[in-house]
């Protein structure tokens, strides 16, 4: 058994304003884990937080601890957690995190970023933890098995991310996206990929807006589009047809007043799709006329129906994940069996030694050669074969009670 312990929430299990509260920006991470590993006890710790989840990791702390005070972190009642907040310990922790990293329990499923994402958080948690059975044996071992899948089956071929979501939504939404306008709100892989998407749509008028004016500039250059600066949205908003947004700004960058304002002028409808987390866009945007705002949870019935489609894959790369976890079990055992190997072999080397001093006086007073032999060998096989006999009949035993 192994001390690793996996605590989150997901798209699946929570709801999106459950999941803008528990999350946790780039700038807050650090600061967090020394204060969970200072508070609960935990001797290795990290976060995975993605656009759809919000994970924590550790060893040498019980999951009721962890659980009682994120809660208290988040200022979350228990009745909240209930039934969103999920918990794996040690080989199912491993199995989980296997799972995670193929891309097989993403939103869009088999999508590449999330390998990328889990190996950031496990450099981030070597900055703040001790070496532990997490980073010498658990990522590791995780990265390695979750490389198979995605080399073994066809899992992470086909496109598959919310950015492509949100060009498939676009595409549903459109019969031609040329004549359009996109304003792309970040500077990320996630708006990288949508920028590439709509560019390979046809869609020829890019407006890139980033906090960083070289971090838009780069993306508009690269696709063809104008850059601005943040703080120059306002004026470019009347200009939109399509907003797509994926910041890791802390508040919402849209809101309901500057939207409105764009929307009393005489224009087409305006599509907004927000794929950040927590949201860049306020909710009651998408009570205005005209608006019509997409978040996270409304990309679901696209990814139900790639999942349909991709049932063979996945059961594929479950069964992978199966032999790489029963070779893994049986690693542990291997070397948690070792201590006492060499405790037993310490205990019989102990009753040669004595053996072969009473044959060797045996021999000194007369005794037959040949008589001394057959005693030696006799006393030293039950010596040695006893302890193992008696745990073979152990397991016999045992093996009868699961069979009854």
């Amino acid at each position: 058994m192994i001390d690793f312990h996996v605590c989150g929430i997901n798209f699946k299990t929570s709801t999106l304003t459950l999941r803008e509260r528990m999350v946790l920006v780039p700038e807050q991470q650090l600061a967090f884990l020394s204060q969970f590993k200072q508070e609960t006890g935990a001797k290795e710790a990290g976060v995975l937080m993605t656009c759809n989840r919000s994970e924590w990791f550790w060893s040498g702390s019980a999951p009721e601890c962890v659980q009682a005070w994120l809660a208290r972190y988040f200022n979350l009642a228990a009745a909240e957690l209930e039934g969103a907040l999920y918990t794996h310990s040690d080989n199912q922790a491993v199995r989980h995190f296997i799972v995670v990293a193929s891309g097989l329990d993403s939103m869009m499923l088999g999508e590449p970023q999330i390998f990328g994402q889990m190996k950031a958080a496990f450099l981030q948690m070597q900055i703040v933890s001790e070496i532990g059975c997490v980073a010498k044996r658990v990522f590791p071992f995780v990265f390695s098995a979750a490389k198979k899948v995605r080399s073994q089956t066809a899992i992470g071929t086909k496109p598959n991310s919310v950015a492509y979501a949100a060009i498939n939504l676009a595409r549903c939404i459109f019969n031609d996206l040329a004549p359009l306008t996109l304003l792309l709100i970040g500077a990320g892989e996630t708006t990288e990929l949508v920028a590439k998407y709509f560019a390979k749509s046809g869609i020829k008028q890019l407006i890139a807006a980033n906090r960083t004016f070289e971090n838009a500039e780069q993306l508009a250059i690269q696709y063809g589009g104008q850059a601005i600066r943040l703080d120059e949205l306002s004026t470019y908003l009347g200009a939109a047809d399509i907003i797509v947004s994926a910041t890791a700004s802390q508040l919402p960058l849209l809101k309901e007043s500057d939207i409105a304002t764009v929307m009393r002028q005489p224009r087409r409808p305006l599509y907004i799709i927000d794929l950040a987390m927590p949201r860049d866009v306020e909710p009651a945007v998408g009570q205005i006329e005209g608006v019509h705002l997409y978040n996270l949870d409304d990309l679901q019935a696209i990814v139900n129906d790639a999942e349909v489609s991709r049932s063979a894959e996945i059961q594929q790369a479950y069964a992978i994940i199966n032999q790489e976890m029963t070779s893994f079990m049986l690693q542990l055992r291997t070397r948690e069996s070792v201590p006492e190997i060499c405790s037993y072999r310490s205990r019989m080397e102990q009753e040669r030694d004595i053996e072969v001093q009473k044959a060797l006086q045996q021999l000194r007073v007369g005794v037959s050669p040949e008589e001394v032999l057959i005693r030696f060998a006799t006393v030293l096989t039950n010596k040695f074969m006893h302890e193992p006999t008696l745990m073979l009949r152990a397991l016999s035993l045992s093996s009868e009670e699961i069979l009854s």
